[in-house]
């Protein structure tokens, strides 16, 4: 491996040497070469590269393989037979004097580097420098210098090549092209020696891109030439300068063949000659066969179609991607595009690529694919994809107008300022959407309150009753499309009664000199006032209550207030701090029996300490279960905070009468209380008595009461008769004369006939009729007052008062109206 340490150019070797002896090498100059010798084993690589640079110390493979084998004994020739090669033993001495060199060598072997370090002493150079280390094999060193040699600071590099190791798995072919590709020119160096002139391409073939119908020319000018020029495309080597060019006339190689020059002429180029050309000089007794580069001839042919279309699934939904790509059909080479999109929208990524129209052909379809971010405010708007072409000074345009989907966009436009519990309230969404929403969910936190379709106006309410569980949680109105899902969140801050969450125990138990702390834990919104008094008066506030000490006097009942405002009640618990001591009992009450019958008597206690011993005693002996006692152990009475315990007489005589004493013990003490059985009196006529006198006295009150009532009844008829009296009147003062109702209007007579029996004034009709008016002026007001019920003619009075009386018209029949002889004076019977 020989590294330019001046301008970093390279070239590398595979096989002949030709390139270092070719001015491309430039190794006859008077600059300093660095080689390295990756796995030099017994050193053949280094004898050759003395033999050609270092030439006055007569080494070469052949001269150390002599020295291995007479003077250390080893047969050894190397995997490639490296001992039968003579080295570079032809050339100039004069001129390779000039080089100044440096070699370094690596082995890794034990055995094999010490083999070499007795090679280095029998050279006898000071520019040759050994080391005992693996870099790796062939192959791997090769990838390893991969960015050396594309910076092409190796100007010749040689590997052994045995087909064992690692080369067994990597191909010879590949890493020849592999270099092939970084413009490195490959040799082989084998068995068989190499050429001892060289025939180099001074002037390589270019790729180059032509319309259809030109004439273009691949130059090929070889230094040194021996052999016939062979024109490649695509691999068949079948056109020369005696040889038909695929029979086409238009394929001529031209040039002066003594100077070297063997370029090849295409006229009126079409898409058949496209393809990759290849000039190669062929082998010859004198010299090795040389290829030149490859050279890609491209026929431009332009786009003949554009199309612009989404990339599947199709849908723009706002703030996410979407990809739009346009497409250019039959054109070699790619096209060229251009997009141009609304302003203020954000470019994700352009990708570009390129397939055949078909299987094997040479027109490709251009493909270009921009990603968007979609926005609302790019609905309607227009995206251009225009294309351009090397062979063409045209565009190709096609234009798209983008249709965004968003998600819908919600809003809670009604909420409750003020919310209370247990109470109803209304609320309302409002949700719009592109396409159309096709489900509104509304939730408090994860629970679904009620699920809407679509309403048109797109306003969704929601009748909603509040508890004290709903406060601070999240209210949400959900709308779904086919674009996502979005919703809009209230928290719901609900006023709620305070409820206690903890207080203090009925009874609690505190020494003196203890500390005592009282706690009051209550929920309510908005936060509640506590108050705390002892024995009724107040001695603080706030959750806790502390007393760092008892004292005599701290032994009471404490109560804590919590109170709300005037929206909610207060609530109170109360707790009675005790010493700890025997049980204290509620002073009992005699108890009343008759004899003969069965009585049960109690005792109560406070429910500071849970007794654990009861038993009853009456007249100095303690009572048992038998048929005359029953004894009922303490129990828990759960309405009120107490312990009681209970004794069941059966049969009460006379001596069951007297003191009973109900004895309890606790963990403190013992003590008892006194409960005496007295005898019932019975006086039974005597409490009938009073019983039926009570009940008489009821009768009376309830009778009184009736007839004040009527009373204070009949007093506001009256005054009502008066006044619609009054409105008569009024109304009669305003009409010239009264007439019959009921007759037609040519047939109306005046009032002119008064019945003294009767009292009513009549008219000459046979027989006489009662004069009665509607008066509908007066009766207007009370149908408005009677939401304008329908004047509805009312049943027939009983015959007892329907003697030549009509009825006024209204329902309520017991009003009637009749004239009288006084003419301002008017009876209404009621």
């Amino acid at each position: 491996m020989d590294i330019d340490p001046d301008n970093g150019g390279s070239n590398s070797g595979y096989g002949d040497f030709r390139r270092d002896a070719g001015p491309d090498l430039d190794m006859f100059n008077n600059k300093k070469m660095l080689f390295f010798d990756v796995g030099t084993n017994k050193g053949y690589t280094i004898a050759t590269w003395l033999s050609l640079w270092m030439p006055n110390l007569s080494i070469n493979p052949e001269v150390l393989a002599d020295y291995l084998r007479t003077k250390l004994k080893l047969n050894d020739c190397g995997a490639c037979g490296d001992c039968k090669e003579e080295g570079f033993v032809k050339f100039n001495s004069s001129l390779r004097m000039k080089k100044t060199i440096e070699i370094y060598a690596f082995e890794p072997q034990p055995t094999t580097y010490e083999i070499l370090s007795q090679m280095k002493q029998w050279t006898n150079v000071s520019f040759l420098y050994t080391y005992q280390l693996a870099l790796s094999f062939d192959p791997l060193v090769i990838q390893g210098a991969e960015n050396t040699l594309n910076q092409h600071q190796i100007r010749l590099f040689i590997f052994e090549y045995h087909g064992i190791g690692i080369w067994e798995t990597t191909t010879l072919y590949q890493v020849v092209i592999n270099l092939d590709h970084k413009d490195y020119i490959c040799y082989k160096i084998g068995q068989t020696g190499y050429g001892e002139y060289l025939q180099t391409i001074i002037v390589q073939p270019k790729s180059v891109q032509v319309p259809v119908g030109e004439t273009i020319i691949l130059d090929c000018t070889v230094f040194n030439q021996y052999g016939e020029v062979a024109w490649c495309k695509d691999g068949h080597c079948t056109m020369g300068r005696e040889r038909p060019l695929y029979f086409i006339p238009r394929y001529e190689v031209i040039g002066d063949r003594q100077a070297g020059i063997n370029s090849l002429q295409i006229r009126n180029v079409n898409l058949d000659d496209d393809g990759i050309y290849q000039c190669q000089i062929g082998r010859t007794v004198e010299a090795r066969e040389v290829l030149s580069n490859f050279a890609n001839l491209t026929i431009l042919i332009p786009p003949d179609q554009i199309s612009l279309t989404y990339v599947p699934p199709g849908i723009a939904i706002s703030g996410k991607e979407f990809k739009l790509k346009c497409e250019a059909f039959n054109t070699r080479p790619a096209s060229i595009f251009t997009w141009q999109i609304p302003p203020n929208t954000q470019i994700v990524n352009i990708s570009q690529e390129n397939v055949p129209m078909t299987i094997n052909s040479k027109l490709f379809k251009s493909i270009s694919i921009i990603t968007l971010i979609a926005d609302i405010n790019q609905h309607g708007q227009e995206v251009t994809c225009e294309t351009t072409h090397i062979a063409s000074n045209k565009s190709l345009i096609s234009t798209a107008i983008i249709a965004i989907d968003y998600q819908p966009v919600v809003k809670i436009i009604l909420k409750p300022t003020k919310m209370y519990e247990n109470k109803d309230y209304w609320f309302e969404c409002m949700a719009e959407a592109r396409p159309s929403i096709t489900e509104l969910v509304w939730k408090t936190n994860d629970t679904i309150l009620q699920r809407m379709p679509p309403m048109p106006d797109g306003r969704y309410p929601l009748h909603l009753t509040v508890t004290r569980e709903m406060h601070n949680q999240y209210l949400s109105c959900s709308a779904l499309n086919s674009a996502g899902v979005s919703e809009d969140i209230v928290i719901l801050n609900i006023n709620y009664a305070p409820q206690f969450k903890s207080f203090p125990l009925p009874y609690i138990l505190v020494r003196l000199g203890d500390p005592l702390i009282l706690s009051c834990d209550v929920d309510s919104n908005p936060p509640a006032n506590i108050l705390w008094t002892k024995n009724g008066e107040f001695v603080g506030g706030g959750s806790q209550y502390q007393i760092p000490e008892i004292h005599e006097d701290d032994f009471a009942v404490y109560a804590c207030i919590v109170t709300l405002g005037g929206q909610f009640t207060k609530i109170v618990a109360s707790t009675k701090v005790l010493p700890p001591g025997p049980p204290r009992f509620y002073p009992p009450q005699p108890v009343l029996a008759s004899k003969g019958s069965e009585v049960m008597l109690k005792c109560q206690l406070e429910k500071d300490i849970e007794p654990n011993n009861t038993f009853w005693i009456f007249k100095n002996v303690t009572l048992m279960n038998n048929m005359k006692y029953t004894i009922m152990p303490a129990r828990d009475v759960k309405t009120i905070p107490r312990y009681e315990i209970g004794l069941i007489i059966y049969n009460v005589q006379t001596n069951d009468f007297g003191e009973y004493e109900c004895h309890v013990t606790n963990q403190y003490g013992s003590e008892y209380a006194r409960v005496r059985l007295e005898k019932r009196s019975s006086h039974l006529l005597l409490q009938i008595v009073i019983y039926f006198g009570l009940l008489v006295l009821l009768s009376l009150i309830l009778f009184s009461a009736y007839l004040c009532c009527h009373y204070a009844c009949r007093v506001d008829q009256k005054r009502t008769t008066i006044r619609r009296m009054r409105q008569v009147q009024t109304w009669l003062k305003s009409k010239p004369s009264m007439w019959i109702h009921n007759l037609a209007a040519a047939e109306k007579i005046p009032l002119t006939v008064y019945d003294v029996n009767s009292g009513v004034t009549r008219t000459t009709l046979d027989p006489p009729v009662d004069i009665v008016e509607c008066y509908v002026s007066m009766m207007d007001k009370q149908k408005r007052h009677d939401f304008n019920r329908p004047l509805i003619p009312p049943p027939p009075p009983p015959l007892s008062t329907l003697i030549n009386r009509i009825p006024f018209c209204n329902d309520d029949h017991s009003d009637q109206i009749y004239e009288t002889a006084d003419p301002i004076s008017w009876h209404i019977d009621v």
